[in-house]
């Protein structure tokens, strides 16, 4: 077998990649170079080989070039978030060298120059590749499977040989197939998994080979034997007890419940697919599911009547039971009259109610029944009575009044429960709760009579305050308080008020238009003889500002350090009153014109002018604020944002720093090249190039390089003495901080052989 080696170098550099775009400026510390694995033994043509390196502290990736010279023009590339790459050549070139570099980009994509790594190099082996078969395993058994169903089982194709594998066919014994019976291929290394299906039609035995024909020199036909066993298929089977159910008689809107049972007596799952009942019951299980085999499931039914009248029919258990796919339960029963109570309220509330006095409350008994509804008694708690505590009839869809007393005889709270007897089926007993309080006479007095608001602004408002108190000897009750046009109390619902004490009651006066208010307070309460109280209230509604402001944000984006911009937003006065702006604050970076206080008349504007002056590379953003004496908005907001942004400047980068071309024969040329780059963020220009005797440069004139752009210059050394020759190429351009790059060459001219 012919073996021709080759020799793989690789150079790992860090830096920013001339070939990718987005490199950032400034000068970023140096990131330290990886340090590159030995990669090992020999490799044949077409197999992989991984190179691999250290990971980088603060890199973000690596970009990795391939190359047949050191200038890497033209060259391969890959990007790699990967400490390695894998590499492939199925073709190599005789006599061929290739070269890799590696280079470490930081983590916020900055590109960072560091020194080369060390050089690794592996040999690449041409052999004539083979294919190896190799499958396992080398039986497959099924076991037992049903008739019409099927089982899975798979083997493994692996070619462990050096050359594509081509499986050309695979055939499979009665009963049993295979996914994979036409021409396919598997690569070296690799695998393919073929699934078996074994698939019985009859009740027996299958046994035989599976056999995969391939172009493996060695063993061109390879033996998987497969077996297994066709059995009959399980199958469910229903018994349903008892076969009927016989409610009686039940009441109309009642309901009776009994039970069945389904049990599975068979050797497989038994699937009921639904349940239905006739008129009049339902059943707890109607949908489908399921009962294991030697397991049951109790069935629930319900027999709720909404006829007086005899129901009968049948229930219909539907299943894949294979010979009784239906099973039927026969049910009866008869609906038959029946009162039904409801009582409103559920509960009675007196409140408070002065000894010796009484108070009344109703609740009614409906009856919304199909008969009849003896009420048998009606009992009350202490201190209540009702007007209906002997027995009554009450008609059906009829109701009857019962009239509850509470009447006091004592200072203290009474509660309990009024309880009606009946008849209803379901319902025997019903409960109405009662409470109230006996008391002895409240008395309220209110101070001050009257209040005076004088002049508030529109949508602004003013607070003043009477107060309740009870100079009586019971529990004073406040059940409201109603308010006039523009005034508003703290305390509109009821509430209470105990003997000597007192309560006080806020009232705001919110004048919605410039005009006089006045009107009445009326606190109504239990003060039998003073029910109803009033306190006069008046006040004067003002014009008022009304500040508007647009627009709400102001966007300036990028601003270079130290310059700025302006924009502008105005406030307006859309009131009924002068408005009366006290400052404007703006957060850092911005400033406003006018900032110190000044009047805006209604119907009016005034124009405020913001500058934006960055004085650093950041983001800026903030609210300006503006305070003024509109009395529902005293502080609008204007949001401000913007950019700091660096002067565009270029940046020249030059690679490599020197060229050396050897021994060339006088006369004749040779070439080499360097790279001018522009790592900045304006436009590189680059004046001239000058070559020292003896060397000449394809770019001598004036030329440019946008930013992250690069330009590659050809550098021809032709020797015309037999002598040594160097100097320096002199690059001259436009970088404020390094007009001036120094690439230095050298050469010896020696004689024709």
């Amino acid at each position: 077998m012919k073996r021709t080696t080759y020799s793989i170098f690789l150079i790992v550099l860090l830096g920013c990649s001339i070939f990718w775009e987005g490199c950032p400026p400034g000068p970023p510390t140096p990131l330290k170079a990886p340090l590159v694995e030995n990669p090992g033994n020999d490799v044949l043509t077409g197999q992989e080989y991984t190179i691999k390196w250290n990971d980088v502290t603060g890199r973000g990736f690596f970009t990795v070039h391939e190359s047949e010279n050191t200038s890497f023009e033209p060259f391969e590339f890959w990007d790699t978030q990967l400490t390695s790459i894998t590499i492939s050549h199925p073709n190599l070139k005789e006599a061929t060298t290739y070269y890799y570099r590696a280079m470490a980009v930081s983590e916020s994509q900055e590109y960072v120059d560091s020194k080369w790594s060390n050089t690794v190099s592996i040999n690449v082996v041409l052999i004539l590749p083979e294919p190896e078969i190799e499958v396992l395993p080398a039986s497959l058994s099924f076991d037992i499977v049903t008739v019409s169903e099927y089982s899975q089982k798979t083997f493994t194709i692996t070619n462990t040989g050096t050359a594509v594998l081509n499986i050309s066919s695979i055939t499979a014994p009665d009963g049993f197939t295979v996914d994979k019976s036409t021409n396919f291929t598997v690569s070296t290394n690799d695998s393919q998994v073929v699934t078996v299906a074994f698939s019985p039609t009859d009740i027996k035995s299958y046994s035989g080979n599976i056999t995969i024909n391939s172009d493996d020199s060695d063993e061109p036909q390879v033996i998987v034997s497969v077996s297994g066993t066709g059995a009959p298929a399980p199958a469910p089977e229903i018994e349903v007890l008892p076969a009927s159910l016989s409610f009686g008689s039940v009441t109309v809107s009642a309901s009776s419940q009994k039970t069945f049972t389904i049990r599975n007596t068979g050797t497989n799952l038994l699937n009921i697919s639904g349940i239905t009942a006739p008129d009049g019951f339902t059943v707890d299980k109607s949908t489908a599911f399921t009962v294991s085999e030697n397991d049951s499931q109790v069935v629930t039914v319900t027999f709720s009547p909404t006829d007086v009248k005899s129901y009968i029919g049948n229930i219909t258990i539907n299943s894949d039971d294979p010979d009784e796919s239906q099973v039927i339960v026969s049910v009866s029963g008869t609906g038959v009259p029946a009162p039904e109570i409801e009582v409103l309220p559920a509960s009675l509330s007196f409140g408070s109610v002065t000894l010796s006095a009484s108070s009344q409350k109703i609740f009614t008994i409906k009856n919304t029944g199909t008969a009849v509804l003896n009420v048998n008694s009606i009992t009350a708690p202490d201190g209540f009575t009702v007007d209906k505590s002997t027995g009554f009839t009450v008609p059906e869809n009829s109701d009857q009044i019962v009239t509850v007393t509470f009447s006091p005889v004592d200072d203290r709270s009474y509660s309990g429960d009024i309880t009606i007897n009946s008849d209803d089926p379901d319902e025997p007993q019903v409960i109405v709760s009662v409470s109230g309080t006996g008391v002895t006479a409240p008395e309220i007095e209110v101070l001050p009579a009257s209040l005076l608001f004088g002049s508030v602004t529109v949508s602004a408002s003013s607070q003043k305050t009477f107060t309740i108190r009870n100079i009586g000897t019971a529990v004073l009750n406040i059940s409201g308080i109603t308010e006039p046009e523009g005034f508003t109390v703290d305390k509109s619902t009821g509430f209470t008020v105990f003997e000597n004490d007192s309560q006080i009651v806020t009232v705001t006066f919110s004048p919605t238009t410039a005009k006089s208010y006045s009107g009445n307070i009326i606190i109504d309460n239990d003060d039998s003889d003073e029910p109803g109280v009033i306190v006069s209230v008046s006040g004067t509604g003002v014009p008022a500002p009304e500040i508007e402001v647009l627009p709400a944000s102001l966007s300036f984006g990028s601003v270079t350090v130290s310059a700025s911009s302006q924009k502008t937003f105005t406030i307006r006065n859309i009131g009924t009153a002068l408005l009366n702006v006290n400052s404007i604050t703006s957060p850092d970076g911005f400033t406003v014109h006018p900032s110190t206080g000044f009047t805006v008349s209604e119907n009016g504007n005034r124009i405020v002018t913001v500058t934006f002056s960055p004085t650093a590379v950041k983001s800026y953003s903030g609210n300006i604020t503006i305070n003024s004496d509109d009395p529902d908005e005293p502080q609008v907001t204007v949001n401000v944002s913007g950019i700091g942004s660096l002067l565009l400047a270029p940046e020249i980068e030059v690679l490599p720093a020197s060229l050396s071309f050897g021994s060339v024969i006088v006369n004749t040329s040779s070439q080499k090249t360097f790279t001018i780059r522009n790592t900045g963020t304006a436009v590189l220009n680059v004046s001239s190039i000058t070559a020292p005797e003896g060397f000449t440069v394809d770019k001598s004139t004036a030329f440019t390089v946008s930013a992250n752009d690069s330009q590659v210059v050809t550098v021809t050394f032709t020797p015309s003495e037999e002598w040594s020759y160097s100097g320096n190429i002199v690059i001259n351009s436009n970088d404020s901080d390094e007009p001036q790059v120094i690439v230095s060459v050298s050469g010896t001219g020696i004689p024709p052989p």
